[in-house]
């Protein structure tokens, strides 16, 4: 299956409105142990877009970025929306960032790739939540990999076809054609 991120529908008037949409119906969906409540945020939305509550109140968060390269804009873009995050869900333990870019890793010393940005900038993130007295935790990474993968599975063929209206041949199209 192969997602182009400059195809997304546009949703209450733009592509960057769509993406975090789709991001959030994609978080709402996800299989997480203890999860009490999912929450979806509107603009202005403290530094995430949605998040959800586990039973012992902690919080895991997602934050949304329509970008199709990374600048040191977009790097400046994320940490704020994060140190935003970690000033309204003091409870927050797992952050995921959202971005509909794979990250090259070439590991090379010449330059500095996006994995390697990547890994000093989760670094510098985790300092500025520790020094929040918010220890351990967690920033996740999810690219267009990533979302791709979710988007592959059979309990998001609705998605995939509204948001980037394509079908894809899964099972239970195969099932309902054969028979």
């Amino acid at each position: 299956m192969t997602i182009n991120w400059h195809q997304i529908k546009t949703f209450n008037g733009s592509q960057n409105n769509a993406f975090e949409e789709l991001v959030c119906q994609v978080a709402r969906a996800e299989q997480i142990a203890n999860k009490k409540s999912f929450i979806r945020v509107a603009a202005p939305d403290g530094g995430v877009e949605a998040y959800c509550t586990l039973e012992n109140g902690d919080e895991i968060g997602w934050q949304a970025k329509y970008f199709h390269s990374m600048a040191e804009t977009q790097w400046n873009q994320i940490e704020k929306s994060l140190k935003t995050a970690l000033s309204k869900h003091p409870r927050l333990k797992q952050y995921y960032v959202c971005i509909p870019l794979d990250r090259q890793d070439p590991r090379t010393a010449k330059q500095k790739w996006f994995m390697d940005r990547w890994n000093e900038y989760v670094a510098r993130w985790k300092q500025i939540a520790a020094d929040k007295g918010i220890s351990n935790l967690e920033i996740e990474y999810w690219g267009g990999f990533e979302l791709t993968d979710r988007l592959s599975q059979e309990k998001h063929a609705g998605r995939r076809y509204f948001w980037f209206s394509t079908d894809e041949f899964s099972d239970s199209w195969m099932t309902t054609r054969a028979t």
